[in-house]
């Protein structure tokens, strides 16, 4: 209700600030006066002696702000609004408070009202103060709090003693609630961010990479001898993004790559990277069924209907290069704050050109890659490219899959 701080808040009221013993001392008077009246029934009394208590409360508390017992910024103004007493009870007040602080507040009113009350109080007269926030408020750097103090008859067989003991356990047990809950919670948070960061792990990363990596280790190279790349860039990209907005053209990009990403999880291979309008993806990295070759052709094929798709959705023109090489890679990580999967060797460099010397709407594809699929695809020679380091050699244009498999 007033916060889970408040033994801690109490005992520096009592211990630190001084309030109790001056407190004590000017209050003692009224005390003894309403044990008095409380001795001698005199309901009328008793009434008179609680209020004369909660002035003299308000004056007090008041008078110690400006002592400087609660800081040099302190301010807390006091006052209370007697209310007609419900069934059952001597009588009722708001106590009303203008502070600086809401923490301040609530261990003076706790460490005065309830500490003090309770050794004051002839056994007899019970009270009880609930906050009451719809009268509470903030005003600019000022806030106001309202509780509400009702007095009402003691049940017997009841000390004051004992029913301050009963509110420090209570308290004690919903500040260890209040522990265990944020301590779940925390856990909860540490749980949802490191989902998160396993999440982005695996958009960047192979499962198997980013286990290894999570397992401690900090060096991944790797030799993959079967390993097939694709390339592929749009054509006429560059012309087109003179006439869209940046944000025009990153979300056409994300439309697209959207696709191809969905459809290379589809067929089991590794996207590696996107260039502005170049996507890179690879079969062969960790499989060994020796039918990656031919998943990348139908990843190949599946990109030139989705390009389809777009044009339409878009009302454009767009083209797609597509090579293909296939053969012996490095695979690794390399960076630390910013580390990336990555490929390296001539397979690569082939597949760059494959997909640099392919012509629009085109699937072209090097020997090494024809001898892995062409039974399963309608495969034509096209014509002998000059490749770096290799001279000339045949390349092929793939026109279709002569049967789609019905499961990978």
């Amino acid at each position: 209700m007033l916060g889970a701080k408040i033994p801690e808040h109490v005992e520096n009221v009592l211990a630190k600030r001084g309030t109790p013993s001056n407190y004590m001392k000017v209050i003692r008077p009224f005390s003894d006066e309403l044990k008095n009246s409380y001795s001698s029934q005199g309901e009328a009394d008793i009434r008179s002696a609680l209020k004369n208590l909660v002035i003299l409360h308000n004056q007090e508390l008041s008078n110690d702000a400006q002592r400087g017992l609660r800081g040099k910024d302190a301010i807390s103004i006091w006052s209370h609004e007697e209310e007609p007493a419900s069934d059952g009870e001597i009588s009722r007040f708001l106590l009303k408070n203008v502070s600086l602080s809401d923490l301040e507040f609530e261990a003076v009113l706790r460490g005065n009202c309830i500490n003090c009350f309770r050794r004051i109080f002839p056994d007899g007269i019970d009270f009880s103060l609930v906050y009451v926030p719809e009268l509470s408020h903030n005003a600019g750097r000022h806030r106001h709090c309202v509780f509400r103090l009702a007095f009402k008859a003691m049940e017997a067989d009841v000390s004051h003693k004992a029913l301050w003991s009963i509110e420090l356990e209570k308290t004690q047990k919903e500040l260890y609630k209040t522990t265990l809950d944020f301590a779940f919670d925390q856990e909860k948070l540490v749980k949802e961010k490191m989902q998160k960061i396993q999440d982005l792990m695996l958009n960047v990363l192979p499962p198997k990479i980013a286990a290894r990596l999570e397992a401690g280790e900090k060096s991944i190279a790797d030799s993959c001898p079967n390993a097939t790349i694709l390339f592929s860039d749009i054509v006429g990209f560059t012309a087109m993004s003179a006439a869209k907005s940046a944000e025009e053209l990153v979300n056409l990009l994300n439309d697209l790559f959207s696709k191809f990403d969905r459809r290379a999880l589809t067929l089991g291979l590794e996207k590696i990277k996107t260039i502005g309008d170049a996507y890179m993806v690879a079969g062969g990295l960790t499989s060994e069924d020796g039918q990656d070759a031919i998943r990348v052709i139908h990843m190949a094929l599946g990109m030139l209907d989705d390009l389809t798709e777009l044009n339409l959705k878009y009302g454009m023109a767009l083209g797609l290069r597509i090579g293909v090489n296939t053969g012996p890679v490095v695979a690794g990580v390399i960076g630390e704050s910013k580390f990336s999967y990555d490929l390296w060797g001539n397979t690569v460099n082939i597949a760059s050109r494959m997909e640099s010397t392919s012509a629009p709407g085109k699937i072209q594809i090097s020997p090494s890659t024809y001898a892995q699929v062409k039974d399963h695809f309608d495969v034509q020679e096209r014509e002998l490219i000059e490749c770096k380091g290799l001279g000339k050699i045949m390349t092929y244009f793939v026109h279709g899959a002569f049967k789609k498999p019905d499961t990978w």
